[in-house]
């Protein structure tokens, strides 16, 4: 009886054991065979009239290591010259020279850079970017959606944009902002007290909810 206890116990370690994978790394693998899934992406910023960009080189999953900047060893790429070309002698400084649109993009090795930003860029004026704000409406300390509420926003030098919100308390902007420009944001509706907010349009897609309080609460 022993014998069996022993033999069974042996073997429920054993199942246990041997299909648990094992995630020990060496140059880049584990024990089988799957590495990291590797990326090259953008980032910009806008000192002045020009653009300021950078490359990293990014791994996921199996074996990833850490992001690095390759700003400094990646080709850098106008999809429109005449409008704006990068600086061979300061890696990822794009030079504009006249009024128009450029996407820029980058390559390191064998690897090309995704989801490349396009940027509406002028001489004496910072660079713009278009960008869409999706704003929900909701309950305070719930996730109850508002419809008929009234959204408004604005920015610097721009004109106010109204929307109301539909039955599922959802309005979306689209907008040409600068980059990393800043939205007032201010939002009413009947039997809720006003709600105003600032938000920081840091990406292509800027995803955020607005919490209304009811009157009397």
């Amino acid at each position: 009886m022993d014998l069996k206890f022993g033999s069974a116990a042996a073997l429920s370690l054993c199942i246990g054991a041997c299909n648990t994978p094992t995630y020990e790394c060496r140059d880049g693998r584990d024990t089988s065979g799957r590495g990291p899934l590797v990326s090259l992406s953008i980032s910009c910023g806008a000192p002045s009239t020009d653009l300021l960009c950078n490359a990293f080189h990014q791994e996921e999953s199996y074996c990833a290591g850490r992001d690095r900047d390759v700003t400094t060893s990646a080709i850098w790429i106008s999809s429109n010259p005449q409008i704006g070309d990068f600086d061979k002698s300061q890696p990822g400084l794009l030079k504009v020279f006249a009024a128009g649109q450029v996407t820029v993009s980058a390559r390191d090795g064998s690897l090309h850079s995704y989801d490349d930003p396009t940027f509406f860029v002028s001489p004496g004026l910072p660079p713009r970017r278009d960008a869409r704000l999706n704003l929900t409406v909701i309950r305070a300390g719930s996730t109850v959606r508002i419809p008929d509420a009234e959204i408004q926003i604005s920015t610097a030098g721009e004109v106010p944009q109204s929307c109301v919100t539909g039955e599922i308390g959802f309005c979306q902007f689209i907008l040409r902002l600068p980059l990393f420009a800043v939205v007032d944001v201010s939002v009413r509706k009947s039997g809720y007290a006003p709600h105003q907010r600032q938000l920081t349009v840091n990406s292509e897609r800027v995803i955020a909810a607005v919490e209304l309080t009811p009157l009397g609460q």
